[in-house]
């Protein structure tokens, strides 16, 4: 099963928005296409999205998909045990026996880049996939991809400002380019949006 790495302040919304709210993610299409990118069958190649001179860029995630939200595991101090950083909860590996995970780490905390399956808890379902320009995003895609959350993250920052249509893009346009500095709003790069639901395990 893939996992899927995404900020913390995002894993904890998407992990207390219950099943029925509907997220997406936005990822950087590596390297960038070459003119408009379509979705159809080249030359035997299979289905995916090309552009206009025929190459194929694949999105890692494709509908249906079930995968793991990745998040960062901590040493707790007086065991050799793994707990998740964002609410201290110890990480279960086999929940009917009560097995927790050991920690097998050289560092005392461990990013969600590198955060093993065996210890995921949170998983969502991919929807639907779709690439598109980054500044073709709506502001009900903005807010699906969390910046309300973002947004309630910065009480002291952002007091003074009431979201609105209008407002929730432009905070959508502050949050990306603090997570994709080489890829800023400004440069308006080709992206595949992702849509997710979270599963019950």
């Amino acid at each position: 099963m893939e996992g899927i790495l995404m900020k913390p302040w995002k894993t904890k919304a998407i992990a207390e928005g219950g099943t029925d709210r509907l997220w997406q993610t936005r990822r950087i299409i590596k390297p960038q296409p070459n003119g408009g990118l379509f979705w159809g069958c080249v030359g035997g190649k299979g289905f995916g999205f090309f552009d206009r001179e025929s190459n194929k860029y694949k999105p890692r995630y494709k509908v249906g998909d079930t995968v793991y939200i990745k998040e960062a595991l901590y040493r707790h101090p007086y065991f050799n045990e793994a707990g998740y950083l964002r609410d201290e909860s110890p990480v279960f590996v086999n929940q009917t026996i009560g097995d927790m995970l050991k920690w097998r780490w050289k560092r005392d905390i461990l990013t969600g880049m590198f955060m093993p399956q065996e210890a995921a808890r949170d998983f969502v379902k991919i929807l639907d996939v779709r690439a598109e320009r980054l500044q073709e995003i709506t502001w009900q895609d903005a807010i699906d991809e969390g910046t309300q959350a973002w947004f309630d993250n910065h009480p002291k920052r952002y007091r003074d400002i009431i979201l609105n249509p209008t407002t929730i893009v432009q905070f959508f346009q502050v949050l990306w380019n603090e997570i994709n500095p080489k890829y800023p709003w400004e440069s308006n790069p080709w992206c595949f949006a992702y849509t997710l639901k979270v599963e019950k395990q």
